[in-house]
């Protein structure tokens, strides 16, 4: 019995494993309010339990501090009902993980107003005291209802994500970037199917000349720039997927989103090196066998 008294302890506040403690230690914590019984506790830093499994750190007729007191009701109150936010609730200290990296402490507010304007998503994870482990803060009840509250704001169900409402950089660089892209991505989009729909006109009426007037020279002139027309549409379309991806993503900002924005980026990028090659072997060919035919592009010096 001695040697188990004498067994030290971690703690995890906050996400934070601290320790080891003497159980003295550990007492004079939960005196001060700072540990209670949700608090998770450990004797060898890998397997955790309640605090509340270790009745030796609480004496039987505990003097319940104020702070002691405002947290075992604030824990209370999430068991009985996750929905409800007292007062000792929303003050506690949230923390957030945006990818790899994790933030807070920030309060239930603030917390919530960072899913309002899409800073975090449904599925980056957040935690505080009250709660055992880290959860997704569309599973989390007091954080999941404000996205829904973000959605009937807007009315259509659209968040909007312009700079001046993201706050943190790590969770917003990305979507401010293609927020400010989006303009210009849709210009690059129309011009490319101005371009194809001029050179698909030219390019016809180049084969209709080359037929009429039996021109074979023409005629493959034409129907080359007519391919040329398909690959600037084709281009064009690919574009303005790649838009419509990033706007779904700046709807509700979420990995999978994200990810399919740049699988169409990467198919745009593929596509241009494909086309970048024909064009080069292509034009390759045509000077090959121009010099084979003894066809010249350019006068030749001293005038015709």
């Amino acid at each position: 019995m001695l040697g188990a008294m004498e067994q030290r302890l971690y703690v995890r506040l906050r996400g934070r494993v601290q320790g080891p403690f003497q159980r003295d230690r550990l007492r004079e914590l939960v005196r001060r309010g700072q540990l209670s019984s949700i608090h998770q506790v450990s004797v060898d830093s890998i397997e955790w339990q309640p605090a509340s499994d270790f009745p030796e750190l609480f004496p039987e007729d505990p003097v319940q501090t104020p702070q002691a007191a405002a947290s075992t009701a604030a824990a209370t109150v999430a068991q009985a009902d996750p929905n409800a936010t007292p007062a000792a609730a929303a003050d506690e200290a949230w923390h957030y993980a945006i990818g790899n990296q994790q933030h807070g402490p920030v309060s239930l507010g603030e917390l919530r107003g960072l899913a309002r304007s899409a800073v975090i998503g449904p599925q980056d994870l957040v935690w505080t005291e009250s709660m055992g482990e880290w959860a997704a803060a569309g599973a989390t009840p007091r954080v999941a209802d404000a996205f829904g509250a973000a959605a009937r704001a807007t009315g259509n169900g659209r968040q909007s994500v312009h700079a001046d409402s993201l706050s943190d950089p790590a969770g917003n660089d990305v979507a401010r970037t293609l927020a400010d892209s989006r303009g210009w991505i849709a210009c690059i989009a129309v011009g490319l199917f101005l371009v194809g729909v001029v050179l698909l006109v030219s390019g016809g009426g180049a084969v209709m000349v080359g037929v009429k007037y039996s021109q074979p020279l023409v005629m493959a002139g034409g129907f080359n720039v007519s391919v040329l027309a398909l690959v600037f549409l084709c281009a064009g379309q690919l574009v303005l997927n790649a838009n419509s991806r990033i706007g779904r993503y700046l709807r509700q900002p979420d990995t999978p989103r994200l990810d399919a924005f740049l699988r169409s980026l990467r198919t745009l990028w593929v596509f241009a090196a494909v086309v970048m090659i024909v064009v080069f072997v292509n034009s390759l060919a045509i000077a090959v066998w121009a010099a084979s035919a003894g066809i010249a592009f350019l006068p030749p010096p001293g005038g015709p």
